[in-house]
């Protein structure tokens, strides 16, 4: 993968995977402002990335990267669509827990998946919760018509009622098309209905792991940049430390966005935010810009 390296005016340019995380409500617009800061701060384009991986909301700005989408225009689009009113209370959900052989299954696991054993074991919902809207019937992919597969993107599910991490773009499905497959990454089982891929069903990869970072670990990149809107609880923390340890583990340099705590609920805001603290943040750190451009003598 590392190898497909991009050449430029002033020779090869650095082999770079860009990781691209989920979040809660104002994810897309604070990861599209990230983007935007990332581009100013460096000089570097996200769009000449050799990988882009998308979890959650992540995969939506993976998709419009990897179709040419420039950061401003990613932007624009993620704060005019993010949906962030609450929706409307219905009644109380089942007791009945969601999953209960999910929940084992990722019990057993080894590392076992927190995010997947409280999927299991949290009641049913019957509608849509307080401050979640489903999105992804609004976002810039689903309103394309599906071109073929771009080269270079993958996006992360969790396949049911296994609980398997499957990796659309990387893993053999055949047939399946990008907005197919955006839908199923971004849909959270708590607020949209499973995707339907042939006779299974997908749902997005978060409860797996928030970024799924240690897919690029060993792949020969120069830089590894994840950008992550939330990692707010301790196992999601803990499995970002350990999958950027393993990326180093493979001598790959690693920068983390990721949002500080306390965010914004106005998607406008939140992209504001993000793009100021990540584009200040870089020039601080040149380093980066020349790690992203020059590639290393591995």
């Amino acid at each position: 993968m590392a190898d497909e390296r991009h050449d430029t005016a002033d020779g090869p340019a650095a082999a770079v995977a860009l990781v691209l995380g989920a979040g809660g409500p104002t994810s897309a617009a604070w990861l599209a402002g990230a983007l935007d800061g990332l581009a100013t701060g460096t000089g570097w384009d996200p769009r000449t990335a050799d990988l882009v991986v998308g979890t959650g909301a992540g995969a939506d700005l993976a998709v419009g990267l990897r179709r040419g989408r420039p950061t401003g225009a990613l932007r624009t689009e993620a704060t005019a669509t993010e949906v962030v009113t609450p929706a409307t209370a219905g009644p109380p959900t089942s007791r009945r827990p969601a999953d209960p052989v999910l929940a084992l299954r990722a019990t057993l696991r080894r590392p076992p998946r927190p995010g997947l054993i409280l999927d299991g074991v949290r009641p049913v919902p019957t509608t849509v919760p307080i401050g979640v809207t489903p999105r992804h019937a609004t976002t810039d992919a689903d309103r394309r018509t599906d071109d073929g597969w771009p080269e270079g993107l993958w996006l992360c599910t969790v396949r049911l009622p296994d609980g398997r991490r499957i990796v659309f773009g990387r893993d053999d499905h055949p047939g399946t098309t990008t907005e197919t497959a955006v839908r199923a990454a971004r849909s959270d089982r708590w607020a949209n209905t499973p995707v339907t891929i042939g006779a299974r069903r997908y749902v997005e990869a978060s409860a797996w792991s928030a970024t799924n970072a240690d897919l690029v670990a060993g792949l020969g990149f120069d830089v590894v940049v994840v950008v992550v809107p939330a990692t707010a609880l301790w196992w999601q923390r803990r499995q970002l430390r350990r999958e950027v340890a393993r990326i180093h583990g493979a001598d790959a340099p690693v920068l983390v966005l990721e949002q500080a705590t306390g965010g914004h609920d106005d998607p406008t805001a939140a992209a504001d935010a993000a793009a100021a603290s990540v584009a200040a943040r870089l020039r601080a750190e040149p380093a980066w810009a020349r790690r992203l451009r020059i590639p290393s003598n591995r």
